[in-house]
């Protein structure tokens, strides 16, 4: 998702990330990017590139599930655990929602560039979870955090569940140019 761009809309799944200059961008890890691209070519016989540009038209409920699952599944540029607001990694809960709203947490910023976060337990000082600046806005934007709560919730997984899906069915459906 880091492909789209707010300034002109375009980007989303896939897109640009092909060409120059994106393709060196540290966010999507050059060296990685460059075999996943190689396997994509082999498989579809066209480039990213080549493809029709869409839109990345998620609504803001859309965003805010997806945003969380992933996390809950790992998903970070630098493959650290920031975000990853759970106990049971991979398993697709509303946590991410859960715990970033836990009022249990103090959260304070652990760079210089104020950029990563980390949350301590407000009583006993000790070391909960850490987090991205991008992480932290469901909690800070007034919209974000009003889904953020109906995220967490009681009895709102399988809803959430429902959700992710739906919205990552939707990403995935983007770049699809083919299908009818």
């Amino acid at each position: 998702m880091s492909t789209f761009r707010g300034s002109d809309k375009r980007g989303g799944a896939g897109a640009r990330i092909a060409r120059a200059p994106q393709r060196a961008w540290a966010v999507y890890q050059p060296a990685q990017l460059a075999v996943v691209l190689q396997s994509l070519e082999r498989r579809t016989g066209r480039s990213t590139a080549d493809r029709p540009r869409q839109l990345l038209t998620l609504t803001a409920p859309e965003m805010t599930v997806l945003v969380g699952g992933l996390r809950l599944r790992g998903a970070s540029t630098d493959g650290s655990n920031d975000g990853v607001f759970t106990r049971r990694p991979g398993q697709l809960r509303p946590d991410f929602f859960v715990h970033l709203l836990d009022m249990a947490t103090s959260w304070q910023p652990m760079s210089p560039a104020g950029d990563r976060f980390e949350g301590r337990d407000r009583k006993s000082g000790a070391l909960t979870w850490t987090a991205s600046r991008v992480d932290l806005v469901f909690g800070a934007n007034a919209r974000l955090r009003a889904l953020a709560e109906v995220c967490a919730s009681a009895g709102s997984e399988q809803k959430f569940v429902d959700n992710f899906a739906a919205a990552r069915t939707r990403v995935m459906a983007l770049d699809g140019f083919d299908l009818g």
